[in-house]
C-alpha cells in the first residue's frame, strides 16, 4: 500500500556550534519510522534521533564539527531516496547571561525585562533573537552587544510563595542559555468587599500572589 507524508518546514535554522542534546526538527504528516531517512548536515550522512508521525529530530550538530566553528553549512534529509533541502544552518558562538533585571513585577504583561551579558547578536544568517520567562515568549530586541530587551506579551501565570519563574534568551528562539536567574510575577486575585459605606472607615481586602516589602 502506498502512503503519502507531508513536510511543512524545519525549526531552527541556526544554533550554537557547542549545541548538545539539541535538534534540528522537520515538522510534517505522514513519517513512517520504517522509512530509510537520513539526516545531511555539511554533506555528512547522520541518523534521525527520533521518528515519529508529525516529526523527524536530526542532531543540530555533527558528533566531529569543532565548537569554535562559527559557519554555515547546508542541511537536507533524504526520505527512501528522496531528497528535502531545508537550505543553510548557521552555527553562532553561545551567549552568557550575566545580570537581569527587574526580577520581580506583575503578571499583567507590561514592562520589560533586560538581560545583560556578552555575544548578543542579530547579524548572522536566519537569526531569530528571542525570550523566555517561565514557559511564556516574549519579544526580544537586541539593544546592543551586551543587552537584551525583552518586552512581556502574555500575561504570566501566577505562583506559589517560594516559586519562581526561570528567564533566558536564545538567538534563535531555541537553544535557551543557561540562567541562573528567575521572575517573580505579582497580581490581584480578588478585592472585597465591592462596596460600603461612604464616610465610614472601611478595610479593603486585596487578594493576591508575589506581592513582597520591596515592591
Amino acid at each position: 500500500m502506498f502512503s503519502f507524508y507531508n513536510i511543512y518546514g524545519s525549526f531552527p535554522k541556526s544554533g550554537p556550534a557547542d549545541a548538545t542534546h539539541q535538534y534540528i526538527q522537520i515538522r510534517g504528516k505522514g513519517f513512517r519510522p520504517e522509512s530509510t531517512i537520513l539526516c545531511v548536515l555539511n554533506a555528512t550522512e547522520i541518523a534521525p534521533v527520533q521518528i515519529r508521525g508529525d516529526v523527524i529530530k536530526c542532531p543540530m550538530v555533527l558528533p566531529t564539527w569543532p565548537s569554535d566553528r562559527y559557519d554555515t553549512v547546508n542541511f537536507h534529509v533524504l526520505i527512501d531516496g528522496g531528497k528535502h533541502d531545508f537550505g543553510d544552518l548557521h552555527y553562532f558562538k553561545q551567549i552568557e547571561i550575566t545580570d537581569v533585571s527587574p526580577l520581580l513585577g506583575p503578571n499583567e504583561g507590561h514592562g520589560a525585562i533586560y538581560f545583560m551579558g556578552r555575544s548578543f547578536r542579530t547579524d548572522f544568517p536566519n537569526s531569530k533573537l528571542g525570550c523566555r520567562i517561565g514557559n511564556s515568549v516574549g519579544l526580544a530586541l537586541l539593544m546592543d552587544s551586551e543587552t537584551i530587551r525583552c518586552t512581556l506579551v502574555n500575561k504570566l501565570p501566577l505562583i506559589d510563595e517560594g516559586q519562581s519563574l526561570p528567564v533566558s534568551v536564545a538567538l534563535n528562539s531555541y537553544s535557551w542559555a543557561d540562567s541562573e536567574f528567575a521572575f517573580s510575577p505579582y497580581g490581584i486575585v480578588d478585592i472585597y468587599p465591592d462596596s460600603g459605606p461612604v464616610g465610614e472607615n472601611t478595610n479593603i481586602i486585596v487578594v493576591g500572589k508575589g506581592f513582597a516589602n520591596e515592591m
